[in-house]
């Protein structure tokens, strides 16, 4: 796959995206991702579908509107929903740029919305409109909705201003909000009907006047399945709806017979285009981002750095979360990274292999929760973060980042390690911790291993209950102790051995994990003087609601600017050699 990272559009707020060119390109597209949480499995789709339509000579970008994603700038930057737009236009125009003339546009859910309402300003000529929202306002209701029973439930002592929207993973300042509630499916005003596309949920059928307004694009109409389940991304098994992508490529395939008299543009690699500025706060140096690629397995990450470097800048590591990108919950590992940077620190963030925007390993699976390569590709980041010596990297995750964090720390013996509602699953889980051929890349020692009949008993969600409820803790803990049952916390023992310095928060109901059977471990780790373990009761899992999120970033900002980052090691850190090749700096390409 040619894919190729780029900044585009305005110097002071440039967007990021991916552009995956054929050699020859007769048609482009731009695909607009929703808002919020649903950005997360449209990601995936929109992977997926950018690499079937570069088969059909289709120019793609795929990007993230202002404020979101790795673009630049923050919720609070954008205006109103016309800045949205206005970037719609903005890829648009950055596709063209290459020669290609025929463009369409193409949205999911919000996305849909700003693409139908881009296409006149931005000369699109065809839209595609999957699973649309009869209007903004509907939307914005629907997904306050998802997210009051939910992660974002409200809560006591909530401070969001009332005038502000929450759905899960965004906060809409607003005047934001309330542009993006006067958006009306049909009613952008595209001037004559142009080819369009419209993919309808078969369980909830648009409204006759929402039908009658989008009729007015003359569109094909097709049917958007299992898109409950689509939204609901299973850890385990993630779905895409492949009817709705095959119908979407199929709609592309058929309108390539119509193009016949277009001259087909020849793409070249694009030129300085995987580095921007970012950040350029007044009176602080500017921050620089820059897409990289990452040892054999072609990580790819984002290195954001401050424009002129120190001496000897303190550096981090952010990890992806589950089947999740490089941008952390709730895009909380962008604004870390920019922060830290403006302090004169180095930040990593990454997707494991197979996960995002990184390949899966030869012999692997892609969106796979815990990877074979995972422990390999931490330490392999680790070492091109900090060449000389890995171990000074700080490695920061959250749920399975987490895990990752804790298992790679203990083979690099790193200096520190933080984080937040680990998710530590027992080995039985993770079947995929073989590499090709049977190998294992590297050692797993915080995964939890169960002796066969209690794996069997573990299979059976009804025996667990009754087994936590019924056998007491001391039990548990004489079972730990003679190798038949392994409680969480034992995760934490391996890499505070090493002697690095470890720092866990945790929810309420993460918290009870490691502490109902593994209490009397946490508190021998805890006199060990390098382990803090702490419960905030206010914190959900995913981080998905604002509180949670403001709440982790500020006490990792604490940490960060305490410089726990720069405490010197009490023993001596792992060779570079022994850990993982050094790896020299280069742009990403997929």
């Amino acid at each position: 796959m040619d894919a190729y990272p780029v900044w585009f559009g305005p110097e002071v707020h440039p967007l990021f995206g991916w552009l995956h060119a054929p050699p020859r390109a007769t048609a482009g597209a731009v695909l607009c991702l929703p808002i919020g949480d649903e950005s997360f499995p449209a990601y995936r789709a929109y992977l997926r579908l950018a690499e079937q339509l570069r088969e059909l000579e289709v120019a793609v970008l795929r990007f993230d509107y202002t404020g979101t994603g790795d673009s630049a700038g923050g919720i609070g930057d954008v205006r109103s929903v016309d800045d949205w737009i206005t970037d719609v236009a903005t890829a648009s125009a950055y596709v063209r740029s290459f020669g290609v003339a025929d463009v369409t546009l193409v949205g999911l859910r919000a996305g849909a919305l700003l693409a139908e309402h881009a296409a006149l300003r931005s000369g699109a000529s065809g839209l595609v409109l999957w699973d649309p929202s009869e209007s903004g306002r509907h939307l914005l209701r629907e997904l306050r909705l998802l997210g009051a029973t939910g992660a974002t439930a409200p809560r006591e002592g909530r401070t969001e201003s009332d005038d502000a929207v929450e759905t899960p993973g965004l906060v809409l300042p607003p005047a934001l909000a309330a542009s993006f509630s006067s958006l009306v499916a049909g009613a952008a005003g595209v001037g004559a009907p142009i080819r369009s596309l419209v993919l309808v949920r078969p369980e909830r059928p648009l409204r006759p006047g929402a039908r009658a307004r989008l009729d007015r694009l003359e569109p094909a109409w097709g049917s958007a399945v299992e898109m409950p389940r689509f939204f609901d991304v299973d850890t385990w098994e993630p779905f895409l709806s492949e009817p709705s992508l095959d119908q979407i490529v199929a709609w592309f395939d058929d309108r390539r017979s119509t193009l016949g008299g277009i001259p087909a543009a020849v793409i070249a690699p694009p030129e300085h285009g995987d580095a921007a500025v970012v950040l350029a706060p007044p009176g602080s140096a500017a921050v620089v981002e820059r897409a990289v690629t990452i040892g054999e397995s072609s990580l790819f990450g984002i290195l954001t750095e401050p424009a002129q470097h120190q001496d000897a800048p303190s550096t981090a590591l952010l990890l992806n979360t589950g089947l999740d990108r490089h941008i952390g919950p709730s895009r909380l590992w962008v604004e870390l990274a920019r922060e830290w940077a403006s302090a004169g620190a180095r930040v990593l963030r990454i997707d494991m292999s197979g996960t995002g925007d990184s390949p899966a390993r030869p012999g692997q699976p892609r969106e796979v929760t815990y990877p074979a390569g995972a422990v390999d590709d931490v330490i392999a980041a680790a070492s091109y973060l900090a060449p000389d010596e890995p171990a000074t990297a700080l490695l920061v995750g959250t749920c399975s980042g987490g895990y990752h964090a804790v298992e790679a720390g203990a083979v690099l013996r790193s200096r520190a390690v933080w984080v937040v509602n680990p998710a530590v699953p027992p080995a039985s889980k993770m079947p995929e911790m073989m590499g090709p051929g049977g190998t294992r890349p590297a050692p797993r020692r915080a995964a939890r291993r169960l002796s066969p009949w209690l794996a069997v008993l573990a299979a059976n969600g009804r025996a667990v209950e009754l087994a936590h409820r019924l056998v007491p803790n001391v039990i548990w803990s004489l079972l730990d102790r003679v190798g038949l049952y392994a409680h969480a916390a034992r995760a934490f023992r391996p890499l505070v051995a090493t002697g690095a310095t470890l720092y866990v928060r945790c929810g309420k109901e993460e918290s009870a994990k490691f502490m109902a059977r593994g209490y009397s471990e946490i508190r021998r780790l805890e006199r060990s003087g390098r382990f803090t373990f702490e419960v905030d009761d206010q914190l959900d899992h995913t981080l998905l609601d604002d509180r949670s999120r403001r709440r982790v970033a500020e006490l990792l900002g604490t940490l960060m600017h305490q410089g726990a980052m720069r405490s010197p090691p009490d023993r001596p850190a792992r060779e570079v050699s022994d850990v993982a090749p050094l790896v020299a700096r280069e742009p990403a390409r997929s």
